[in-house]
């Protein structure tokens, strides 16, 4: 009967699968499954492409901050040349410009500005006029398109002495930098640091109207001045590049293949500041649009934004979802059953990887563990000792809290070798590394065999009582004895050093361990059985 029973069940079973309804169903479903899949393979392929295109946008930033840092080069090149040359005639000047505009095409010209005092202005202007007839001092028109007359009773001037290429850029000779805002704000920003700076965008006199270019500013000074006060008095003059951004994209575009549908912005977004372009290229697509800010540059802060053509990003977006929707509603069936068996391949596959990457990392931390062990003591070997110790230090340059480190030696430990034998000595060590334990027990505290004899103790945010600590476990061991057998015991003694310092920008864990050292060999030259404590460049016994 039971028998039967499950035969009827058989042939339903059957049956039913072969139904019509079953069929429709199961169609059904192959193409709710092919359209899920379509739609998770598009946000898959979305979220691609937008990393691709990000990777992209972040390549051209790069490329763009390799130009910039060329020009830079030249303009330090240029600055050298000029430093070590008493009086600069125009050929050389003109020669070197020239030789450094032909290896960086993104550049328009460079200027040389020397500072002219309100007394040496008309001798300026007629030595000037020996080679330019007609030169005067000008300052920028308001409207930045061109130059007026320079008012003849200012304390100090910064004109145009020199351009290259001289050719379309006569309109520059003479005028007076300081007289305009944003050209002004970059040589006071150069002058005050020491090192280049980059204008905002503005209006340059060799660009055409409308177009935006900014300016490389570097000061050159007699001598190497330190301070600020000694660059306010040594200041020579200025070099000055004029960089167009066009020149500069279209170099990046030859040195990396893009399409020129895409849209690309370069923008001046330093902080408390308005965000000005300085190149803008193609039509806007502002849900595509990706952005890399490059690290600051001469004092400015410049965005790199760009976005893919919109119908081509959908174009690539959709195209392999819609093969998949495709070939899922002609072979619903077939589709269905492949995803069934990838599934379980994946899941069996998954959990292989699962449990094989399981094994791997418990062998890694077993591992990582061992090669951060001493075996002999169980304590922490040398190099953990240097990577806590790298550690603490950043945190205590961080917080500007003190940091001591214990360099601890056994006394005579060769004689307790050669007298008890090398077990004894092995004995003795771990004996020294569980009390060093159990005495140093605060969690941020650091028991480490050094190397040796020698064992070390890391201690974080510690003050003068550390000394007494410190003695105070020197104590323990004089007068405590390490039993080596039932019958036998040894009294074994420490010669320990301890230096603490607030770490700063002149000293490096190298230099702790180092104070510490030279405070343990004190200890041992004073007669061993003793702390000593490092202040500055002689330790000094506090026990």
């Amino acid at each position: 009967m039971l028998q039967l029973d499950r035969l009827e069940v058989s042939g339903r079973i059957n049956r039913l699968m072969y139904s019509r309804k079953v069929l429709l169903l199961l169609a059904v479903c192959g193409s709710l499954i092919t359209a899920v899949v379509a739609v998770w393979i598009y946000r898959i392929e979305s979220r691609a492409l937008s990393q691709q295109f990000y990777e992209q946008v972040e390549d051209r930033a790069l490329s763009l901050a390799r130009e910039l840092d060329a020009g830079v080069e030249a303009l330090y090149t240029l600055g050298e040349v000029i430093r070590f040359v008493d009086s600069l005639p125009a050929l050389v000047f003109d020669d070197v410009a020239e030789a450094t505009l032909v290896r960086n095409p993104g550049l328009l010209a460079f200027e040389w500005l020397p500072r002219v005092g309100a007394g040496q202005l008309q001798a300026y202007e007629a030595q000037q006029q020996r080679y330019h007839a007609g030169f005067k001092v000008q300052h920028f028109a308001p409207d930045g398109e061109g130059v007026i007359l320079a008012p003849r009773d200012l304390p100090e001037y910064f004109p145009v002495t020199y351009v290259t290429p001289l050719n379309g850029n006569e309109s520059a000779l003479g005028a007076d930098f300081l007289s305009e805002g944003e050209r002004r704000n970059a040589l006071l920003q150069a002058w005050h640091s020491g090192e280049f700076s980059l204008s905002s965008p503005l209006k340059l006199l060799q660009m055409e109207s409308g177009a935006r270019g900014a300016l490389l500013v570097l000061p050159v000074y007699f001598g190497r001045p330190t301070s600020q006060a000694e660059r306010q008095q040594a200041l020579k003059g200025f070099v000055v590049a004029a960089v167009d951004m066009r020149r500069v994209v279209s170099r990046i575009v030859a040195n990396n293949t893009i399409d020129a549908s895409y849209y690309m912005r370069i923008e001046d977004v330093t902080a408390g500041t308005k965000p000005v372009p300085l190149y803008v290229r193609g039509a806007r697509a502002n849900h595509l649009e990706q952005y890399v800010e490059l690290a600051t540059f001469g004092g400015r802060t410049l965005r790199v934004t760009m976005a893919p053509n919109a119908v081509q990003y959908w174009l690539n977006s959709v195209y392999f979802p819609m093969v998949v929707a495709f070939a899922g509603g002609l072979m619903v069936l077939l589709v269905c059953g492949y995803l069934y068996l990838l599934q379980r391949r994946g899941m069996v596959i998954g959990e292989h990887v699962r449990r094989q990457t399981q094994a791997l990392r418990e062998a890694n931390f077993r591992l990582e563990t061992l090669s951060v062990t001493d075996p002999l003591t169980g304590l922490s070997n040398r190099r953990a000792f240097d990577d806590y110790l790298d550690q603490e230090w950043q945190r205590a340059v961080r917080d500007k809290t003190p940091l001591s480190i214990l360099l601890v030696d056994v006394d005579h430990f060769k004689k307790i070798n050669d007298q008890y034998g090398h077990p004894a000595g092995d004995a003795c060590l771990r004996e020294l590394a569980q009390r060093l334990r159990e005495h140093f027990k605060r969690p941020a505290d650091r028991v480490v065999r050094f190397g040796g004899e020698e064992f070390a103790v890391v201690m974080p945010g510690t003050d003068p009582r550390a000394m007494t600590q410190a003695d105070r476990f020197r104590e323990v061991m004089e007068k405590t004895p390490i039993k080596l057998t039932e019958s036998e015991s040894i009294v074994v003694t420490i010669s320990a050093g301890l230096a603490t310092v607030v770490p700063d920008a002149g000293l490096t864990p190298r230099d702790l361990i180092k104070f510490a050292d030279e405070a343990m060999y004190q200890a041992k030259r004073g007669g061993r059985n003793r702390i000593e404590c490092y202040s500055g460049q002689d330790a000094h016994e506090l026990a």
